[in-house]
Order: structure tokens, then C-alpha cells, then sequence
């Protein structure tokens, strides 16, 4: 079983507190239920032998 590690309870406080709107657990319901499939099939990927990245170190 996939999990989010957040409820739905804490995905609405997050975007409330971020955003400053009221989204219905029917519609965090409904956008997870879309992502959720897509996450695994990410999670499941073969992965590439090499991952090139970038280190950027500052002060501004």
C-alpha cells in the first residue's frame, strides 16, 4: 500500500496555511487518487546508471 506519509486532514491545514484556501477532503480525495498511480509507477522506474548533478554553494 502506497503511502503519503500526511491525512488528508494535514494535506488541507498544509494548503490552507501555504495558500490561504479551503480545499474539500472530496477534492484532495480526487487529486490524489489521480497522482497516486503515477507516483508508483515513478517509485517503480528502472534507474539510470549515472545521475549528473550540480552543487551550488553561496552566500548571498
Amino acid at each position: 500500500m502506497f503511502s503519503l506519509g500526511m491525512s488528508y486532514r494535514d494535506i488541507r491545514g498544509h494548503v490552507e496555511d501555504m495558500y490561504g484556501i479551503d480545499v474539500s477532503e472530496a477534492t484532495i480525495t480526487g487529486v490524489t487518487d489521480r497522482l497516486i498511480p503515477e507516483l508508483k509507477e515513478w517509485q517503480q522506474r528502472p534507474l539510470d546508471p549515472l545521475y549528473p548533478f550540480v552543487w551550488l554553494d553561496a552566500i548571498h
